[in-house]
């Protein structure tokens, strides 16, 4: 019995040590492997710092299709995918030091690609403020916003809802899903402004986007709409609002490069029509004439939706920006991107601004419709001839029966964009196509920094004619600089 009871405790003994033993090795081993599992995150961890910060190094931009190229403040980089080398400030700022290097600008990007809307994206936020300690330096600063971009780039056809040169140009039929705004009854008499507004307004809309609101006006049945690009410029989506309380969500917008304009594309049901405005033929705006403009100041809640103001065009100016007109209509904020309207209730211009003056009253500007027709033509591909010229018309039903009728002349020039005067009457922009009374005329294209192309052509009864004009780009005028010597008068 002794040795029994001292053999059961050897044996538990030797049991617990065992145990012991295979506990201790357990534990070294989730020890390591623990120890294994944090040098493995610590390893992970700075290669991802690493690639951080090579990542922010450069700026890469791509885009859908690839192949679109680059344009950066207006210098063209290369095409996508584009990988450019940077330096850190651009994401990070203006440093500590004065001597730091920071942006001083905006960065606006613009893609675009042949059979393609161009899109353009300001891709810095700012301005931010740097101000050293005692207050004696300041500098103004921006910051790009990611070290990649990636932009989808709308076809055409697909913008438009329809493409008029597509069985020419891409082998893809014509949608008749979407009508241009064209003018067919050239002769039909003016309308009260009463009648204007009323069969306007289901036409004219409220755009709202995150940043700020505006108006619009569609000019194509496809829900396609006319508005200015600062009321949705660096907007990916805005909402558009009719008369009737429909809203509608974007679904492309399109902002043009240098003009205050911009095209909004709606996500609507199928088979759904829009109402749509009808474009002016430019020659048919003079001076002098009544303008109607109707617009949305407030936005989609404000008492002053639908806001019609009446006036006349005061005058032309020709600008950087594009041609404008100039109306004492009254044009506030929100009316920007509402049509000034003639009184046929054809649009003439896209209300843009207004100068505020202690000195100044009646100072309103809209894009004349020449911008239109030259940004469907330039940019989208899109020829939507302006109609016939009211004044042809008139003059021909004027003149004896004897008196030869107008004949189409297409008038264009390299580069486009130039403005066409005839006999010393402005008739639109190149591209046009203008309705002109044979016999000799004097003709004159112009465009800033340009030589101006002047000649004396003539004009045959039944002829189709085509001009093009090869504009002489000229240096810009130095600066005037003054010196005034002894014995001078100055």
């Amino acid at each position: 019995m002794k040795r029994k009871a001292f053999f059961i405790p050897l044996v538990i003994t030797g049991i617990v040590f065992g145990y012991s033993a295979a506990f201790a090795q357990s534990d070294k081993e989730r020890k390591q492997v623990e120890n294994q599992r944090r040098e493995e995150e610590k390893r992970d961890r700075k290669e991802s710092e690493k690639a951080q910060k090579e990542r922010f190094k450069r700026l890469h931009i791509t885009s859908d299709p690839s192949g679109a190229t680059v344009e950066i403040n207006g210098r063209q980089m290369g095409t996508t995918p584009l990988t450019l080398p940077v330096e850190e400030y651009v994401y990070k700022g203006h440093g500590f030091w004065l001597t730091s290097k920071y942006l001083a600008t905006p960065v606006k990007l613009i893609l675009s690609k042949e059979g393609c809307v161009s899109k353009t994206l300001e891709i810095t936020t700012g301005p931010f403020e740097w101000v050293n300690a005692n207050g004696t330096a300041r500098h103004i600063y921006y910051v790009i916003t990611s070290p990649d971009f990636h932009l989808k780039l709308d076809q055409v056809g697909q913008f438009l809802g329809v493409n008029p040169l597509a069985d020419k140009k891409d082998g893809m039929p014509v949608s008749e899903g979407a009508k241009p705004a064209e003018l067919t009854e050239a002769t039909r008499p003016k309308m009260s402004v009463e009648e204007i507004v009323k069969r306007s307004l289901p036409a004219v809309t409220i755009i709202q986007s995150s940043k700020s609101s505006g108006s619009g006006f569609f000019i194509l049945e496809s829900g396609v709409v006319v508005t200015n690009r600062h009321v949705v410029e660096d907007s990916d989506r805005v909402s558009v609002t009719t008369s009737q309380g429909e809203s509608y969500q974007s679904a492309q917008i399109f902002t043009h490069p240098s003009r205050d304009l911009a095209l909004v594309k709606l996500k609507f049901p199928e088979g759904k029509k829009f109402p749509y405005l009808p474009l002016a033929n430019p020659a048919d705006v003079d001076v002098g004439a009544e303008a109607i403009a109707i617009g949305s100041p407030g936005g989609v809640n404000s008492i002053l939706a639908n806001t019609v103001t009446r006036g006349i065009v005061s005058a032309f100016r020709k600008t950087d920006s594009g041609l404008l007109l100039q109306t004492d209509a009254a044009i506030n904020s929100g009316n920007s991107g509402g049509p000034l309207l003639n009184l046929y209730g054809d649009v003439i211009g896209v209300n843009t601004r207004k100068i505020v003056s202690l000195d100044k009253e009646g100072l309103g500007f809209a894009l004349f419709v020449s911008e239109i027709y030259a940004m469907l033509k330039e940019h989208l591909n899109f020829d939507l001839p302006a109609p016939q010229s009211k004044k042809t018309v008139a003059a021909t039903n004027s003149s004896p029966p004897t008196q030869p009728v107008g004949v189409s002349v297409q008038i264009t020039s390299e580069p486009a964009g130039a403005e066409v005067f005839i006999d010393g009457e402005f008739v639109g922009s190149t591209p046009s196509k203008v309705q002109v009374i044979p016999g000799e005329r004097k003709i004159k294209i112009t465009r800033p920094n340009h030589k101006d192309w002047e000649r004396a052509i003539k004009i045959q009864p039944n002829e189709e004619k085509t001009i093009n004009a090869l504009l002489e780009q000229v240096a810009s005028p130095p600066a005037a600089t003054s010196k005034t010597s002894k014995g001078q008068v100055p």
